[in-house]
């Protein structure tokens, strides 16, 4: 991601920098792309449909960093995060270790996926190997359970 970008992680989509913006869920795909490329500095490097999702098809655009959304009838509707310079609204971020996050609150249990956990509507995984959050996510994302 480009340099002191400001995109925030949230629950219901993504916040721009401190200027009150958002891009929310609900929002058209065209609309989404287009702002976050501009905001990134850089267009997305791939677009793939996942025809096999559980709620159905969903349309995943990643970008370089790791930065993947997820699109829904030409919606916005998820995010997944594998990049270790974004920050959630409430102070999650991959690569942070899991006492940090138990400092914000988080509190893991095992599910099929690995050491899960949710806090504030912002899911995500605790690598067994590292101890560390591996991915952040929220919305309907395609994962298989």
């Amino acid at each position: 991601m480009k340099a002191g970008i400001g995109i925030s992680l949230k629950s219901d989509g993504l916040a721009v920098g401190n200027s009150g913006l958002e891009i929310g869920f609900a929002r058209t795909q065209d609309s989404t792309v287009a702002s976050v490329s501009k905001i990134v500095g850089r267009g997305p490097t791939s677009s793939v449909r996942q025809p096999e999702c559980g709620a159905g098809p969903i349309t995943a655009v990643d970008w370089r960093g790791g930065l993947t959304l997820s699109f829904q009838n030409q919606d916005f509707v998820g995010w997944i995060s594998r990049d270790p310079t974004l920050r959630s609204t409430n102070g999650l971020r991959v690569g942070m270790s899991q006492a940090e996050a138990a400092a914000l609150g988080v509190r893991t249990g095992t599910s099929t996926l690995g050491d899960e956990f949710d806090l504030g509507g912002i899911s995500g995984l605790i690598a067994a190997e590292t101890g560390q959050v591996s991915v952040l996510w929220a919305g309907t994302v395609c994962s298989f359970r």
